[in-house]
């Protein structure tokens, strides 16, 4: 009775008298927030709830792209939540909050060789016949990539009579040996059409991921007894994804190279292919010798985690290269710096920083004033020095010299362990350098009209851009936005 009083008396006040308190939008969980963004972004997603954003056939770049859209709605959290929970779980069970929270990488697991990788066995590379005659067996991971097409492109073309035994990660209904052949005429390579025949290449199908590579462990060890060289040049080279979204292809995957390596009673060399970016921990001002590498990493990744997630995976992997090689391993690191295309098409990964730069600043028709120097290699190069690395006895006297071995008394109880130079490291950079400002003169002279800013200009319009397919810096944005101020 009386809320009806007060409800015809509500009504008969005039209208500007009706003071109504509006009553606050919902607020939305952050499960409805993920919702709006796949709704708008990715709607095939909900019809696949049992998979993961990665395996519904995204690539990278969209999921970083995704990945800033919820940064903006949700909040930060970390991108490798996207690479390893299902749609459903995101959708569903997900803790959101605790997420954003985040924590802190750690890398004492990751820094941990198992302790039963030890005693390798290693023979003498047996190079003393011509190159056409030697009959050996190689192990190739990484093949469908930059490097890893173009190392086994120069095995062929060097070692007639070798086997190359190439692990590729299954794909759909498309055979590894059709995934190579495609790999092969993206970037130019000769000799393409001859790879679905040729009997010296034989095809794996695993990740680098999954325990012995998602073998059974019979044939793992079946594998093993063949090898003569290990290359493992497989990794996921991003330059904006952090460490815990790379470190289980980039490191766990090294483990389980480490652990063929092991394996292998023929093994002569073991190349661990890593990146320049390794030596960004340490900066210009130091020098650091090759032998305490591994040591001052391992304390400088413990204390004060920096660099780019990438750089950290390839860096932590050297450390259980490293390890390994104390251990009694015949092995040898090759540090690519920016590597470029080919000497057959000038062809080189789509996605990398130069190219995705070169892209971006064209679409903007806006690039900053910066000085930065680079350098560029052609993967030509690259592949070449890893073939020597690996195969030649001249590039790896270190490993000949390493086998002695000293004795060593530990708490009154002596113990023979092996000498520990360090291991062999090759370089491959690089001889001139240039400036990104060179890139933005190029395209000025292949027709592009290019405006001149400073960098916080340009980082303001970049941050306004939102679609990757109008500017295809749009899913480098975290990085930019996270550099320190003033640096490129």
């Amino acid at each position: 009775m009386v809320a009806r009083m007060h409800i015809r008396r509500f009504q008969q006040l005039p209208q500007r008298q009706r003071r109504v308190r509006a009553r606050p939008p919902k607020k939305l969980s952050p499960y409805e927030r993920f919702r709006a963004i796949l709704s708008d972004y990715l709607p095939s997603a909900f019809n696949h709830p049992d998979k993961t954003l990665r395996e519904l056939g995204n690539d990278s770049i969209s999921i970083i792209q995704i990945h800033s859209l919820i940064c903006t709605s949700i909040g930060k959290i970390d991108i490798s939540n996207l690479f390893s929970r299902t749609v459903g779980e995101l959708l569903t069970t997900f803790d959101w909050r605790s997420a954003v929270r985040g924590t802190k990488a750690s890398f004492a697991r990751d820094l941990l060789l198992d302790p039963r990788l030890s005693n390798f066995s290693s023979v003498p590379i047996a190079d003393t016949v011509p190159d056409s005659e030697r009959v050996f067996s190689l192990f190739l991971t990484g093949v469908t990539g930059l490097v890893g097409s173009h190392v086994l492109y120069q095995f062929l073309q060097k070692f007639p009579r070798a086997k190359i035994t190439c692990l590729v990660r299954p794909e759909n209904s498309v055979t590894g040996r059709v995934r190579i052949k495609r790999t092969f005429e993206y970037f130019g390579l000769p000799g393409h059409e001859e790879l679905e025949e040729d009997h010296r290449i034989e095809i794996i199908e695993g990740t680098l991921e999954a325990p012995f590579f998602g073998l059974s462990e019979p044939t793992f060890n079946c594998l093993a007894q063949s090898i003569n060289f290990i290359i493992h040049a497989g990794c996921w080279v991003n330059s904006v994804l952090n460490y815990s979204t790379l470190r289980k292809a980039n490191v766990e995957g090294t483990k389980e190279c480490l652990k063929l390596a092991q394996r292998c009673p023929g093994l002569e060399n073991f190349c661990y292919v890593s990146s320049i970016s390794v030596c960004e921990f340490f900066g210009s001002e130091k020098l650091l010798s090759e032998k305490d590498f591994p040591r001052v990493a391992s304390k400088e990744l413990s204390a004060n985690y920096k660099g780019s997630g990438y750089g950290v995976s390839k860096c932590v992997g050297e450390i259980l290269v490293c390890e390994a090689y104390s251990r009694g391993l015949r092995a040898c690191i090759v540090r690519p710096g920016t590597i470029c295309g080919n000497l057959f098409s000038g062809r080189s990964n789509p996605n990398d920083f130069i190219t995705k730069y070169f892209l971006g600043i064209t679409e903007m028709q806006m690039a900053p004033e910066v000085t930065q120097e680079t350098s560029m290699v052609s993967v030509d190069f690259v592949s070449n020095l890893v073939l020597l690395a690996t195969t030649s006895s001249f590039f790896n006297l270190e490993n000949e010299n390493k086998k002695e071995k000293d004795t060593e008394v530990v708490e009154g109880e002596s113990k023979t362990s092996h000498q520990n130079p360090s291991i062999p490291v090759w370089h491959c950079v690089g001889q001139n350098t240039f400036s990104m400002r060179a890139l933005t003169e190029v395209a000025r002279e292949m027709g592009h009209k290019i405006s001149e800013v400073s960098l916080q200009e340009w980082l303001a319009a970049l941050e306004k851009e939102t679609d990757p397919n109008t500017c295809s810096l749009v899913p480098l944005k975290s990085y930019f936005f996270d550099l320190p101020a003033g640096e490129f």
